[in-house]
């Protein structure tokens, strides 16, 4: 009996992850496993409630401002269910060892065409800090095809304690296509109501992911805000050589970012 309960678990284990799994194995771990050049991710990448996925552009007009998407913090009718909102920089510690944490104060900016929301961020406790976190770089440059990646985020699978997880040396976490199309959520669990315009790629994210920067793998700039992906994915992504499926195929099962250089635009002309 108690092995057929064992074979049960494992089942459902492995169900579970091909629900989310791009190519044969789960690529994502502990983020202090990461190497020496992604540890400024550490700083940068922070959570929202317990539910979601921020990251931090920097100080400007003497204001801190982070990013997230809209559907995880909507502003205009909404805007009650994200003023004060806690934030935590969980990673990022002072000499004392203690999170940089603090709320969200306003949301001055959304643009759902893109999913995104900019968030102004206020800290708790940034006095007992040396400096605030590092900024992340929004490229300006468009994504192109096969331009490997990295994924930083509190996505919820494989991730009892609920951590900030990475993956940065994985083949399928790249850009499967550069193409920018306005796409529906194809998400089945929780699906948005608006087309965002996005790119494809294959880096493993799960519910929790929302919001996190998608990195380009050789200079560290923000290519693309995580918004959504195929949930529950077909099986024959979770194989070896799904890269090889047609293209039309892969654009419904594979997950989506919008375009860092489109976001950037957006910021641009905000802060003028």
């Amino acid at each position: 009996m108690k092995s057929i309960y064992l074979l049960l678990i494992i089942q459902t284990s492995i169900a579970l992850s091909q629900s989310y799994q791009v190519g044969e194995f789960w690529s994502k771990e502990h983020i202090n496993k990461a190497s020496q050049r992604s540890e400024i991710f550490k700083e940068s990448v922070g959570e929202v409630g317990a539910s979601a996925t921020l990251f931090y552009i920097g100080e400007i007009n003497n204001k801190h401002w982070a990013i997230t998407n809209n559907h995880v913090c909507p502003n205009l009718k909404n805007k009650n269910e994200c003023q004060n909102r806690w934030i935590s920089f969980y990673y990022y510690r002072n000499q004392r060892g203690q999170s940089l944490t603090g709320k969200i104060t306003r949301v001055p900016l959304i643009v759902k065409s893109l999913d995104l929301a900019l968030l102004e961020i206020s800290f708790d406790n940034l006095d007992q800090f040396d400096r605030p976190p590092t900024p992340l770089e929004i490229s300006s440059q468009k994504p192109f095809t096969n331009q490997e990646l990295i994924s930083v985020g509190f996505g919820m699978h494989n991730n009892e304690y609920g951590s900030l997880m990475i993956e940065e040396n994985s083949f399928e976490c790249q850009v499967f296509s550069s193409d920018v199309r306005l796409t529906k959520d194809p998400d089945i669990l929780n699906p948005i109501d608006y087309s965002v315009y996005s790119f494809l790629h294959g880096c493993d994210v799960s519910h929790g992911d929302s919001g996190s920067p998608i990195i380009d793998r050789n200079t560290n700039e923000v290519v693309g805000l995580l918004w959504s992906g195929k949930y529950p994915k077909d099986k024959t992504i979770s194989k070896r050589g799904f890269e090889k499926l047609p293209l039309d195929f892969l654009w419904k099962e594979l997950n989506y970012a919008s375009p860092g250089f489109l976001i950037k635009e957006k910021l641009n002309q905000f802060f003028k």
